[in-house]
């Protein structure tokens, strides 16, 4: 494998892990610290949209699976597990985040974090509910 058919990237568990550059196939998200609030906000629909359409193959294909998804993906199971949670935010959370209108500091990781009950991801978030 030579140098340029590999590249580094940051795991959402943290750490550098290299891996070969797969064209076809979706990443998964990556995590890096970033100062510009554009990056952070691209990067946060990027994972969101990830996480549903992981769901979605997932949910219409009978023989896919986390493991093959992840497999596919180049990142563990247990990212793909997390993108999952992404999938089930409060539409208007989804809008908030496209727009740049979520607090500061809730990012990828962070919205990891949040339940599945769009009434307490509000509380969470310490917005009110729309």
């Amino acid at each position: 494998m030579e140098a340029r058919d590999v590249h580094a990237r940051f795991r959402v568990g943290g750490g550098l892990s290299p891996t070969p550059r797969d064209p076809s196939s979706r990443r998964c998200s990556r995590r890096s610290r970033t100062t510009n609030p554009s990056e952070s906000r691209a990067r946060l629909v990027a994972a969101i949209a990830q996480g549903r359409r992981w769901l979605d193959e997932l949910a219409s294909n009978p023989v896919a699976s986390v493991k093959a998804i992840a497999k596919r993906s180049g990142c563990s199971p247990r990212e793909v597990s997390m993108a999952f949670s992404l999938a089930f935010l409060a539409p208007n959370l989804v809008k908030a985040a496209i727009e740049g209108r979520l607090p500061r500091g809730f990012g990828v990781a962070r919205l990891f974090e949040l339940r599945v009950e769009w009434a307490r991801q509000h509380e969470m978030l310490g917005l009110p509910r729309e």
